[in-house]
């Protein structure tokens, strides 16, 4: 039997791939191997070449056969995109850019990419089980099993932390719930010690994901930057709060949910971090005792 070169290289790639994830399977007790072979296909790594010559990479995953969605900040400064799929290589040919949200959608003919199944973060509870599945590296697909620890509402959405770490390479990965379905694009992590791993939620993109009319050619994107790469003042309130508790500064924490609760009444994190503020150092002084 006769096997064209380019067939023979994606059949021996998807094989690494089967084993690789088998192996990063292992420490998910529950849903377990199944789930992650399920969820493999809708994941891409993507290479943008930028505009002084050198590469940024990330991941992708497909929402639909020629559609997958990654972080802006991966595709900022590319003049041309690439995803990697099987051990072959499709162009971009347009994009959607919501760089205020760090997703980039992009149109991929010919990819042919089985579709994540997708949730909503409104679906999400505290503690429950997810895992963060994107590209590490060079080391391949790499899965990183956590919890939800925090649901933070922003336009109409819940940005979700989690402690299911992941490295800058897995940026516009996916978190997935036990079911494989897609609750949240890999995007930004704290620099700060402990789980502080965020995701954006799908509910974003799911209206403006498949019409082609607002694709345009891949370009730069400009200076624009994101909700969470602004200056931090400029930030919304949970990820000051969020960068506070980190550094364990809870009189600058009081003092700001002092101004989030008068800015946003509605919001119950203005609340929650308020009461860590105000039982923090009644904690500290009990474990001096």
């Amino acid at each position: 039997m006769h096997i064209e070169a380019k067939t023979l290289l994606s059949l021996l790639s998807r094989a690494t791939l089967t084993i690789s994830l088998l192996a990063c399977a292992d420490s998910w007790a529950d849903p377990g191997r199944a789930q992650v072979l399920k969820v493999a296909p809708s994941l891409a790594r993507v290479e943008a070449r930028t505009t002084s010559g050198g590469y940024a990479f990330g991941t992708a995953v497909a929402i639909a056969p020629d559609r997958v969605v990654t972080n802006c900040h991966v595709t900022r400064e590319a003049q041309a995109i690439f995803v990697v799929k099987g051990g072959l290589r499709w162009d971009a040919r347009a994009q959607l850019p919501d760089v205020d949200h760090d997703l980039c959608l992009l149109w991929v003919p010919g990819l042919d990419a089985r579709a994540a199944p997708l949730a909503t973060s409104a679906d999400l509870r505290i503690g429950q089980r997810v895992a963060a599945i994107g590209y590490g590296g060079a080391t391949g697909i790499q899965v990183s099993i956590g919890d939800v620890t925090s649901l933070h509402a922003l336009d109409d959405g819940r940005v979700i932390r989690s402690s299911a770490a992941f490295s800058g390479g897995a940026s516009g990965g996916g978190l997935f719930d036990e079911d494989g379905r897609l609750v949240g694009i890999l995007s930004f992590r704290l620099p700060a010690k402990g789980a502080y791993f965020f995701s954006i939620p799908v509910e974003w993109l799911r209206e403006r994901a498949l019409g082609l009319s607002r694709y345009r050619p891949v370009a730069p994107l400009g200076e624009a930057r994101s909700f969470w790469e602004r200056p931090q003042t400029e930030q919304p309130y949970f990820m000051r709060a969020t960068s506070l508790e980190a550094a364990q500064n809870w009189p600058e924490l009081l003092r700001l949910t002092d101004v989030w609760v008068e800015a946003e009444p509605g919001n119950p994190d203005s609340q929650e971090f308020r009461d860590k503020a105000l039982n923090a150092p009644v904690k500290e002084n009990r474990e001096l005792q």
